[in-house]
């Protein structure tokens, strides 16, 4: 993920109201001024806390062995159903671009069916 999101107004990404750009800026462009931190593109799969090192793998396949003075570490969301998982298919999440994505297309696609349900029929010529 290159990308802050800030997840409480994914609502207003769904809605159509604000932009993704809006929500999730650009990892790079939060941290350009900051001339000791550096800003990679990897999948962090090993920590080592004592030495201070993050082992990743690269979109292209490398492995990189990464030190660190501080670490920060984002595990991400889910969404939880409480051992309901049947609910998913009608009461969808809310917690990525993606969801936010995917409920819009849903809630615009029903204001096109019901715009669709109140118009009068169309005659032929």
């Amino acid at each position: 993920m290159n990308h802050h999101l800030f997840q409480p107004l994914l609502y207003q990404v769904a809605m159509g109201i604000l932009s993704e750009g809006e929500i999730a800026p650009a990892l790079r462009g939060i941290l350009r001024s900051q001339e000791n931190v550096r800003v990679l593109l990897a999948e962090a799969t090993a920590f080592d806390l004592a030495a201070r090192h993050v082992t990743a793998g690269t979109p292209d396949g490398r492995e990189l062995s990464v030190a660190y003075d501080s670490l920060v570490v984002a595990a991400g969301t889910t969404a939880s159903y409480f051992g309901h998982d049947e609910w998913q298919a009608v009461a969808p999440g809310l917690k990525t671009l993606e969801d936010a994505r995917n409920l819009r297309s849903h809630i615009l696609g029903a204001f096109e069916l019901a715009e669709l349900a109140a118009a009068p029929e169309e005659r032929a010529a």
